[in-house]
């Protein structure tokens, strides 16, 4: 069972949620094969979403089921944001992220010399700490991109990654979350799935549950390589994942 649970039909807002802007992201769902699509756009867009037009969009693919969430951002969402998101009717689940640094939006590529200005375990560390918190507020199921400040493949800090990761990992088991496999790293300079496999490797050590997800920000990249996550989750011993209804946590075998 393939799905892909981190879909953005808004993108970064340049999109509507037309029935025809949205139904190409169905489209596609239906070609990659998926079980389900979650559409999870950024939480500032929430007042754009036009879910008649996604369950329209889906009526034309009834082999592929919508789900629908939203990804937090807890470097940058307001309080004001959060609640207006998580007040809204019928959502299955909620992603949690960290984008920013300060006011530094590190997945920025405009940006990515910022890199070289910081001390890279400093870098590290302030990311972590904020993953770290965000998984303690308990308002969302799904840790999204738990490695994102790799994907300029900045360096390796001299402790290792595993020395700021794993203690955000016993933070994710402790509080009952899942990791999505996020496979747009595979585009991006790290040329990986976030992820790496060394995380997910300890993710399963703890029997942390996991889910798939392409963040695609267009319809051309629903699904995108997704096969290839199934195929690293089951590496490491994976043979079930996560799928959600009403924010409850189903364990499927994919």
């Amino acid at each position: 069972m393939l799905v892909d649970y981190h879909v953005h039909t808004l993108g970064h807002g340049e999109y509507g949620n037309s029935l025809e802007e949205v139904y190409p992201f169905f489209r596609e769902a239906s070609k990659q094969g998926l079980a389900q699509i979650g559409i999870a756009d950024h939480t500032q867009l929430a007042p754009s979403r036009a879910v008649s037009a996604l369950r329209q969009a889906n009526s034309y693919f009834p082999e592929v089921e919508l789900r629908l969430g939203f990804e937090l951002d807890f470097s940058r969402d307001t309080e004001e944001q959060l609640n207006f998101a998580m007040a809204m009717p019928g959502i299955d689940y909620f992603i949690g992220s960290i984008h920013y640094i300060g006011d530094w939006l590190f997945n920025n590529a405009a940006l990515r010399d910022e890199f070289k200005r910081r001390d890279i375990d400093t870098v590290y560390e302030q990311y972590y700490s904020q993953v770290n918190s965000a998984c303690m507020t308990g308002l969302f199921d799904i840790v999204g991109h738990c490695d994102l400040i790799k994907l300029f493949d900045p360096g390796l800090p001299q402790k290792g990654i595993m020395y700021y990761a794993d203690p955000v990992l016993k933070a994710i088991k402790d509080a009952n979350l899942c990791v999505e496999i996020n496979t747009s790293g595979l585009q991006r300079p790290i040329s990986e799935m976030y992820p790496s496999e060394e995380i997910l490797r300890r993710c399963y050590e703890y029997e942390i549950p996991i889910t798939f997800g392409s963040d695609a920000h267009v319809a051309a990249d629903v699904g995108r390589d997704i096969s290839l996550a199934r195929q690293s989750a089951k590496r490491v011993g994976y043979r079930q994942i996560a799928t959600f209804a009403k924010r409850r946590r189903i364990m499927v075998v994919f």
